[in-house]
């Protein structure tokens, strides 16, 4: 009787099914690639992370490419030497005005070319009132509270910014809670080990949400991520979400009263758009904290394709912005 399962046979089907997963990643890579972006990336479907210790990921410093897309424009996608969107810093004195605009993809916005991002035409809106404004747009897709906390402090003193804008999504909930993180699948983290705040101890715990962890690159696979999920769900009782969304929003509340209190020399202000005002504005108001409501942008957004807002949203950003910073002014 002929031996069926050997080594050679198992090392054969072992190399046709890896074969057959990298194509189909491949295949899914460049469809997202094209789709998003109009240019094909072969390492993963974006180019605008990279791994990092403390914060989980980070954007590539000076990282440039062209991108050609029909509603988020087409361009020169650049980072400065620090990795946030905007132009070069040089020091502090050589500003009369700074201002950080805070938080995660919709700031970073790496669909977005140059000139055309929230940062820059906020910049060219204040040079009406100042002689030379700066503006950096701070901000790392998938990012929640406590990395933009992290990377806020980390910079904090370079910038000395007059004023900091938060610009707040409602998965930002989601992204602040470890536990919350496991119901949901960590869609909007990269799979990537991040930092979470332990309200207990008030340290930073980089932990990593998703069982399955097989380094950076390999958490764009599609079947890694659908792997994670499905070994996850075997361990969550469901009935247990509640209690978990109160305890994120302590979290996050905890967060942000961080954030106001660290940046306590710079005019604080918390920005969201219409659809997460019930996530996060009692919370602002909780800690006093001066808000501003965005309107529906749907109509400027790409939709289906993408949810993120396009140039045109990018622009009602700043012109609310700079609204805000003209009524303090005068």
């Amino acid at each position: 009787m002929k031996k069926l399962f050997s080594f050679k046979n198992f090392f054969i089907i072992f190399l046709n099914l890896f074969f057959c997963f990298y194509i189909i990643e491949l295949a899914a890579r460049f469809y997202i690639s094209k789709s998003h972006d109009g240019i094909i990336w072969l390492k993963s479907p974006t180019p605008n992370y990279q791994a990092n210790d403390k914060l989980g990921w980070f954007s590539i410093p000076n990282l440039k490419y062209e991108k050609v897309d029909s509603c988020f424009g087409s361009g020169v996608v650049s980072y400065n030497s620090d990795g946030f969107r905007g132009e070069a810093f040089t020091k502090r004195s050589d500003y009369d005005i700074v201002v950080v605009i805070l938080g995660d993809s919709t700031v970073q916005s790496y669909q977005i070319p140059d000139g055309q991002h929230m940062a820059d035409l906020l910049q060219e809106k204040l040079k009406a009132k100042y002689r030379n404004p700066f503006v950096v747009g701070m901000g790392v897709g998938g990012y929640g509270t406590a990395q933009q906390y992290l990377l806020l402090k980390k910079y904090y003193k370079k910038y000395r910014p007059d004023y900091i804008f938060h610009l707040w999504d409602k998965n930002d909930l989601e992204n602040n809670s470890f536990e919350w993180e496991k119901h949901v699948g960590s869609g909007h983290n990269l799979q990537i080990p991040r930092p979470y705040l332990n309200e207990r101890t008030k340290n930073f715990e980089v932990k990593k949400p998703m069982p399955l962890y097989l380094g950076s690159h390999f958490t764009f696979f599609k079947i890694v991520k659908k792997l994670n999920k499905v070994i996850n769900n075997l361990f969550i009782q469901t009935g247990e979400l509640p209690e978990v969304r109160k305890r994120a929003r302590t979290t996050t509340k905890e967060l942000i009263s961080m954030i106001k209190t660290f940046a306590s020399e710079s005019i604080f202000t918390g920005l969201f758009f219409s659809y997460a005002k019930s996530s996060v504005y009692d919370i602002y108001s909780e800690l006093e904290i001066p808000t501003i409501e965005l309107p529906n942008m749907d109509d400027k957004r790409c939709l289906p394709k993408d949810y993120h807002i396009n140039p045109k949203g990018h622009d009602a950003v700043a012109d609310k912005i700079y609204s805000r910073i003209s009524s303090l002014h005068n």
